[in-house]
């Protein structure tokens, strides 16, 4: 599932909304100190119904206003309940992978808009 070079590394928390609160600025700062140097992240959201879904990014997140970030190797997944993991791949029709603006942050991006979509306090989408 993650590339060869994102395996081998330990994973480190960076942000958990529980000790850092809802607020995208505030994980945009956590994720600074990351940005240099061959980084990456793995967003996971658990809503209030207990549904668990994230994204995998080749690129760590920083604000960059209406510039997608990231390559073929991002991704989309699921933990639905009761099932087994699900994962959607780039089927390379554009390069619209990870935009990280002031308001939101957004993963994928086709004619129905983007996979995932988290607003400025990280509780809607």
């Amino acid at each position: 599932m993650l590339p060869e070079y994102a395996s081998i590394r330990n994973p480190e928390l960076i942000y958990n909304s529980n000790n850092d609160g809802f607020s995208l600025s505030t994980l945009y700062s956590k994720c600074h100190p990351y940005r240099n140097g061959h980084s990456f992240v793995i967003c996971i959201v658990k809503t209030m119904k207990d549904q668990i879904f994230g994204f995998y990014a080749d690129k760590m997140l920083k604000k960059m206003p209406y510039t997608y970030q990231g390559t073929s190797d991002c991704f989309v997944f699921a933990f639905p309940q009761k099932q087994e993991s699900k994962v959607w791949y780039t089927n390379n029709t554009n390069s619209r992978y990870l935009l990280c603006q002031l308001e939101y942050i957004s993963m994928g991006g086709a004619g129905n808009g983007p996979a995932i979509y988290l607003d400025e306090s990280l509780q809607k989408g």
